[in-house]
């Protein structure tokens, strides 16, 4: 999940800083309409990726914060148990 989550990040910046070449500049108002229809395919799938690895990456980020609560707790619960609880040597209680 960790890669995961720093892949959706990675290629989000990457994405980012591609965006000369990727989307390019916009045609002017006097360029025909196929034109200026490509353009605004290429900025909505652009806009699109961007917006599918961060939201990719804040999910990845939610459940790898909800694992670790659920790590710590047991920790917690674990460590707690054997204080109150002490074990002989044997292991018995």
């Amino acid at each position: 999940m960790k890669v995961a989550t720093a892949l959706c990040m990675i290629v989000c910046v990457l994405v980012m800083a591609s965006y000369p070449w990727t989307v390019g500049k916009p045609p002017a108002r006097s360029e025909s309409v196929p034109v200026r229809r490509d353009y605004a395919i290429r900025s909505a799938t652009y806009f699109g990726t961007i917006c599918l690895t961060l939201i990719g990456a804040a999910v990845g980020s939610w459940l790898i914060l909800r694992r670790a609560r659920h790590d710590y707790r047991e920790a917690s619960r674990n460590n707690l148990e054997r204080l109150v609880v002490p074990e002989d040597d044997d292991g018995r209680v």
